[in-house]
Parts: C-alpha cells; sequence; structure tokens
C-alpha cells in the first residue's frame, strides 16, 4: 500500500515501485490524482484517507505515507494514520513514513533568496514557532509550498514510537543549504548574512538542529 490518504499522488512511486515488482495498491483522497494513477495500469488505486483505511488487519506486508504526516496539520490526525498504518501491515512488516522539517522554509529561503521577502520570513518565523506552515500568498508564490504541519526530527521520531514501534534513525533526503551557492551568497553579504546567522542561530538552540535537511525519512 503507498500513501494511503493524501501522498499516493498520481502514482509516481507506485509505478516505480511495481516496476520492481512489487504489487502496489495507491490511496489518495484526490479524485484527479486516483484517475491519473489508474491510468498507469500497473498498479491499483483507489480513493482513500490515512486516518480510516478499509483494508483489514494485517494486510500488507508494507505500508508507505508519503504525505499524511505533513498533509495532516492537527497531531491527533496524524497520531491516528500511524495506528491505521500499523493495523493493516502484517507483524514484522515495514511503515515507511515522510515528514518535512521544521526548518525546511528557511533551507529554502538560503537557497533561492525567499528571506528577502518580508512575507516569507514571517513565515519561516511561524514554521520554526510552531511547525504549522501557511503560504501567505499562495496564488503569488505557490513555490512557497501548500498548508502543511513541519516535524521536530525528534517529534516525528516519538509519534512513531506511539503509533508504531521503534523507529530507524531519520536520514535527510536532500542536501544541507549551508552548502548551497544561495547561502554562500547571503553570508558575503554583512546585511543579508546578519540575517541568515540570526535564523539558524535560532535553530541552533533546539537539540533537533542537528537536522539541517527539509525532508525526513523514517
Amino acid at each position: 500500500m503507498l500513501g494511503p490518504g493524501r501522498g499516493g499522488g498520481p502514482g509516481v512511486y507506485a509505478e516505480w515501485l511495481a516496476g520492481l515488482g512489487y504489487r502496489v495498491h495507491l490511496l489518495d483522497p484526490v479524485a484527479r490524482h486516483v484517475e491519473e494513477a489508474l491510468a498507469h495500469a500497473s498498479f491499483t488505486a483507489a480513493l482513500g484517507d490515512a486516518r480510516h483505511l478499509e483494508a483489514g488487519n494485517a494486510s500488507y506486508d508494507a505500508v508507505l505515507l508519503m504525505g499524511p504526516l505533513y498533509h495532516l496539520t492537527e497531531r491527533a490526525d496524524r497520531l491516528r494514520a500511524l495506528g491505521e498504518a500499523r493495523r493493516v501491515v502484517v507483524p514484522g512488516g515495514r511503515v515507511i513514513a515522510v515528514g518535512i522539517s521544521r526548518f525546511a522554509s528557511l533551507l529554502d529561503g538560503l537557497r533561492s533568496g525567499w528571506l528577502n521577502d518580508a512575507r516569507f520570513r514571517a513565515m519561516v518565523d511561524h514554521d520554526l514557532a510552531t511547525g504549522q506552515h501557511r503560504n501567505p500568498a499562495p496564488d503569488e508564490h505557490p513555490e512557497w509550498f501548500t498548508t502543511a504541519y513541519l516535524h521536530h526530527p525528534f517529534e516525528l521520531r516519538a509519534s512513531l514510537r506511539m503509533r508504531v514501534w521503534r523507529s530507524r534513525p531519520s536520514w535527510p533526503l536532500k542536501d544541507q543549504a549551508g552548502s548551497s551557492p544561495a547561502a554562500t551568497q547571503l553570508r558575503s553579504s554583512k546585511q543579508r548574512g546578519s540575517r541568515a546567522r540570526a535564523q539558524p542561530a535560532r535553530r541552533n538552540r533546539s537539540p533537533d538542529g542537528y537536522c539541517s535537511s527539509p525532508q525526513l525519512n523514517r
């Protein structure tokens, strides 16, 4: 089962897994995504919600949560999705969950120069303080991402331990911002450099600050 709830999408991951020989069933709450996924014809797909799976207990060898842990902004909903994933996977099976780091928008801002925009800086401040990501200009800047919840790495691990089992260490899936040309350029400017240093300083006060990748894999 791939991406039950929000995250199966139009089937990019499902098609790849099916091509490797796995039998894949994709779930997504968006009808258009399911229609696009069914066009691949190499796996099955249906409308579904990660919080209320129709599958029976121990029905799948593995469950991939490729979106519910950040598209579901309420903690109770995320925990419910994890509990459902645990319920439908066989004993000893795998639950693979993807979250977005609390520092994702900050890192994107360092790479892209978006921190020059006061609206983006305010969004970053809110993300770091609450984890609740809200794009202030979705029509003008859809690349600033949609409504989502951004995890601290340790927070994601704690959720998995509460609803699934002992988690493996997280592995960043994207490069660090510190080595990006945009971050280097920001540091080379006194005005921008002071701003760039001020934001990571806030991040480094968190015990989770070691994780400088915008996406987390468990």
